[in-house]
């Protein structure tokens, strides 16, 4: 299990978003409040971050130090600033292995990717499965043994066949909802699904898994702390009434403009 944090609005500096707010990233790392399993997030830590300016692939920064520890990440975040931000602070599923090949977010051309959450039994009764329905052209940049790093390639896979947009992204994160959860139910594992991805522009979340259970998920529109802006978290960063938990097996949407949409996920 991990905890994870998406902001898309008013440009903000990494610091203000994943370091300074009572409840941040930084503090879920070690004194997590909601998780399903496990007690703490300290097997590494990613940002991902979008310059528009620049290009339209996101730059990223991952280590393998706890976020409170990482020195070079404490003095970037001061002077980076984006309107489009994923991160995560990870809870390696053994016998997943602590590397930072497994730290997400994770990226191919203009997508960012997170997974909150882990397949029962991943390593000894999915991964087989599941890997070989990756084409070969992707299977090559595999480098993680993580349940997550092979979702994001069948992901990615159902992405490329068609252009960055909103509706897209919709149909091909559903679509890899639906195949997960297929083959788990006829391995009788549980999966937990919450999936986060962006093309830069639109954000798009699934809180789900096939169990009565799932991580927790919320988020803030224009907050007091986050004027302009939108911000889903694994838990809230701080106490404005604002926060909005979304249901147990629901897809939230924020599109460019802001607007939010949610919409049951279908068995």
């Amino acid at each position: 299990m991990c905890r994870i944090l998406a902001y898309t609005g008013k440009s903000i500096r990494l610091k203000h978003l994943l370091l300074d707010p009572e409840h941040s990233l930084e503090v879920q790392s070690y004194a997590p409040k909601e998780m399903l399993e496990a007690q703490v997030n300290v097997d590494g830590f990613g940002c991902g971050w979008y310059n528009h300016d620049i290009a339209s692939v996101p730059g990223v920064y991952t280590s393998l130090n706890n976020l409170w520890s990482d020195n070079s990440f404490q003095c970037i975040s001061k002077i980076i600033s984006s309107d489009q931000i994923f991160a995560s602070v990870r809870n390696a599923t053994p016998p997943s292995p602590v590397d930072e090949q497994s730290i997400q977010p994770f990226t191919k051309g203009p997508y960012m990717f997170m997974h909150n959450g882990h397949i029962k039994k991943y390593h000894r009764k999915l991964k087989r499965t599941l890997n070989d329905l990756i084409p070969d052209d992707l299977y090559t940049t595999l480098y993680s043994h993580a349940d997550s790093a092979t979702i994001f390639l069948l992901l990615f896979d159902k992405l490329r066949n068609g252009s960055p947009t909103l509706e897209n992204m919709t149909r091909s994160l559903l679509d890899t909802v639906y195949l997960i959860a297929e083959y788990a139910a006829e391995a009788e594992v549980i999966c937990y699904l919450n999936l986060a991805l962006t093309n830069g522009k639109d954000i798009l979340f699934t809180r789900y898994s096939n169990t009565d259970e799932s991580n927790t998920l919320y988020y803030l529109k224009n907050g007091e702390a986050f004027p302009e802006s939108v911000v889903i978290a694994s838990e809230p960063l701080n106490d404005d009434a604002g926060w909005q938990s979304l249901s147990h097996n629901y897809l939230l949407t924020v599109s460019a403009s802001g607007d939010i949409n949610t919409k049951k996920i279908e068995s």
